[in-house]
């Protein structure tokens, strides 16, 4: 994901199949997140299972490895998160260095932001 959020800003025209691969890996991204995030769901022990088995090695383990688990999926979709927010910084930076080149004049940030939307990004076309 970082590498191709990195391409896309290096490259001063990003060709259409750059931004839609970008895309289909966001979308990938979301449709696992979902996985996992039920698969979390489905081995979390219950709380009717710990209580009565509050002592049991195995219940134990398994609420440890649940909550080690679910730490990680929160830290990595934090992660992706802070990456998509900052691609999105850069991008509304570089289309504001590409208008001031331009001499399109002030751009608003809810005109930049319906550009962004809209999927409007390239100034030089």
């Amino acid at each position: 994901l970082e590498k191709q959020q990195v391409t896309i800003l290096a490259t001063p025209l990003p060709e259409e199949s750059m931004k839609q691969d970008l895309q289909n890996l966001r979308d990938e991204i979301k449709q696992l997140g979902r996985e996992i995030r039920t698969q979390l769901k489905a081995i979390e022990p219950q709380k009717e299972e710990a209580d009565e088995n509050y002592n049991s090695v195995n219940t134990r383990m398994r609420k440890t490895q649940h909550g080690v688990l679910s730490q990680q999926f929160v830290e990595l979709i934090n992660k992706c998160n802070s990456m998509q927010s900052e691609y999105r910084e850069k991008n509304v930076e570089r289309i504001r260095r590409q208008l001031k080149i331009t001499n399109a004049g002030a751009v608003s940030d809810e005109e930049l932001e319906q550009m962004l939307d809209s999927g409007q990004s390239e100034v030089f076309v």
